[in-house]
């Protein structure tokens, strides 16, 4: 569970609002419910570019202009006719190029969730990430293109969560919550040959959160399965032992700070505002503690 709110988020934010803008203004124009039409366009800045909790209050406030009219329809139907039908806040409207530029401008390379694989935004061959809706379009109608909202994820992770609900009170959000350092990984040996990957998270404000958001993407059976990225860190320490970092920045040829040098060495990132960049950096930088690489 890696943070990705970097620099350049909002202004990413901000070039997503200006490209989605123009197409959705003139159907705004188009409602007949007066309150809705005010409502939406008084608001639609933010409701594009909200963070989680204002995007909450801004789908309550728009739950609250229905009633049931004198037409006698009811207001699920209401809802659906006007916002649902690739009318207005339609996810689905989006062209393959939009979500492309979309999942460009954020500039992450691995899946937020798990950190487990690389989520690749390729211009020449079209491909992206795929994007999970944090709160369900299907429930939050309202934020299907909310750029805070749309988490560019793995495949993996997109399944497993599904239309589940999420609130940002009880589970990580990959743009809110920050909580590297509030959970660590560990191996232990369990034979000769084999060894389990453990997490110990700590007692912080965010522990509830963390067990939770780890029990939905499954972290801990996932991690088990990718055993050899702990293993062939043992095998570093075994053969080079706990002064291969050092011997390896002492290389005068080797004009690079110790930072990229940890990089290349271990295969992980080590700036944590970084692990975006690299699948396992989480992993492999507290394996790399314990293995005492670095302290």
């Amino acid at each position: 569970m890696i943070n990705i709110y970097t620099t350049h988020t909002d202004e990413a934010c901000a070039k997503y609002y200006s490209a989605i803008k123009p197409i959705i203004t003139p159907l705004i124009d188009r409602l007949i419910k007066d309150d809705l039409k005010q409502f939406l366009k008084s608001n639609l800045g933010e409701i594009i570019c909200s963070k989680p909790e204002r995007l909450l209050e801004l789908q309550a406030n728009f739950n609250s202009l229905w009633t049931i009219d004198d037409l006698n329809y009811k207001v699920e139907e209401i809802k659906t006719n006007i916002i649902k039908n690739k009318v207005l806040f339609d996810y689905g409207s989006l062209t393959d190029k939009q979500k492309y530029n979309l999942m460009s401008s954020v500039g992450v390379n691995t899946c937020p969730y798990c950190n487990t694989a690389y989520i690749v935004t390729d211009k020449i061959g079209r491909t992206r990430p795929e994007i999970d809706h944090f709160y369900p379009q299907t429930e939050f109608v309202l934020l299907s293109l909310s750029f805070y909202n749309l988490i560019p994820s793995c495949g993996n992770c997109n399944r497993k969560k599904g239309k589940k609900d999420l609130s940002a009170n009880n589970y990580i959000h990959p743009y809110i919550d920050n909580v590297i350092n509030d959970f660590r990984f560990y191996y232990e040996l369990e034979s000769v040959k084999d060894i389990s990957i453990k997490v110990d998270i700590d007692g912080s404000i965010n522990r509830d959160k963390i067990e939770k958001s780890f029990e939905l993407f499954k972290i801990k059976e996932r991690y088990n399965g990718y055993k050899q990225v702990t293993k062939d860190l043992i095998e570093i320490k075994e053969i080079y032992s706990e002064d291969y970092l050092n011997f390896l920045g002492n290389i005068h040829s080797l004009e690079i700070d110790k930072h990229k040098v940890y990089e290349l060495a271990l295969g992980g990132v080590f700036e944590e505002s970084e692990f975006h960049r690299k699948p396992f950096s989480k992993l492999i930088k507290d394996i790399s503690k314990q293995l005492q690489f670095i302290k």
